[in-house]
């Protein structure tokens, strides 16, 4: 009930009161996160972990709101003290989670840390990490972040936490 849409191997989206121009804002803006969730099916298979799936998603969804996006979601996780989820916890689909509130924290932490990601490192290895989870899933994204830049993504994720001070 919570999600504006979703890509279950087709991308599903209510459309509803088309008349409404911030309504048809947000309908395509649903439309490009629910087909950068196929474009990642496509090229990293149903293994795509959800920190990345759901990153990458957001991350595309409205490139002229992005920095804003990140920006409340880089607020709202500091906020919390930095208490930021391992990426081992984010592996699986976000879909099965009941508390609202660590729904919207992984969802920022998404966000967020893909675009750190993608600042610090570019936006290529971003998308070579979709890529390698086909083969391996979260641990082949993780090995090939590890391969190509000699860097542990879980250290990553510290040095993110802490730049949420920043």
């Amino acid at each position: 009930d919570w999600a504006g849409g979703v890509f279950d191997g087709t991308i599903r989206v209510p459309v509803e009161n088309l008349s409404d121009r911030r309504r048809v804002a947000r309908i395509r803006d649903v439309l490009r996160h629910e087909t950068a969730h196929a474009f990642s099916h496509s090229i990293g298979g149903s293994r795509v972990p959800a920190w990345l799936n759901e990153g990458v998603a957001q991350w595309l969804e409205n490139p002229a709101r992005r920095d804003e996006s990140v920006r409340y979601a880089r607020a709202r996780l500091a906020s919390q003290a930095g208490d930021l989820f391992p990426l081992a916890e984010l592996t699986g689909s976000l879909i099965g989670w009941k508390e609202r509130a660590e729904i919207t924290r992984a969802y920022d932490q998404a966000l967020a840390f893909t675009d750190y990601v993608v600042r610090q490192y570019g936006i290529d290895i971003v998308f070579e990490m979709v890529a390698a989870c086909e083969e391996g899933g979260a641990e082949g994204a993780a090995e090939h972040f590890r391969s190509r830049l000699l860097i542990d993504l879980d250290a990553v994720l510290g040095d993110f936490a802490v730049s949420l001070n920043d």
